[in-house]
């Protein structure tokens, strides 16, 4: 049995940091731990990093018990990172820029299974098979 890649995501079984992060931006309430630093170019920052590890850890099943740090957490940004799928924003401390649908295609990368449009549409689980 061969492990998921860390790219992808499934829905039922697993927890992706970038629908994660990308829901802490749209709410109001978390403002002061996550923030957009450029809306329009998908640029965001984590005011308090570890507050933001802390969150993503209590809805990452099976780590309940675990208080995730941002160190751990950190290691998943970089596999994003490495991955194309996110950018560390130079100069910025804890400064991300989401990498969308149409710029992962022009890199000839597979486009995001966990996009927002197609969360919204509901059309994300069906581009895992192919």
């Amino acid at each position: 049995m061969s492990k998921a890649p860390s790219s992808t995501c499934k829905a039922s079984k697993k927890v992706c940091i970038i629908p994660f992060l990308r829901g802490l931006l749209d709410d109001d309430s978390k403002k002061n731990i996550i923030c957009w630093t450029d809306k329009k170019n998908l640029e965001f920052r984590l005011l308090d990093q570890h507050k933001v590890a802390e969150l993503w850890g209590l809805n990452k099943p099976g780590r309940k018990v675990k208080v995730m740090t941002y160190d751990t957490m950190s290691r998943s940004l970089r596999e994003f990172c490495k991955k194309k799928l996110l950018i560390k924003l130079d100069g910025r401390s804890c400064g991300y820029r989401f990498v969308d649908d149409s710029e992962a295609s022009v890199e000839n990368q597979p486009p995001l299974l966990f996009g927002i449009d197609r969360l919204i549409s509901g059309d994300f689980g069906n581009s895992l098979s192919g």
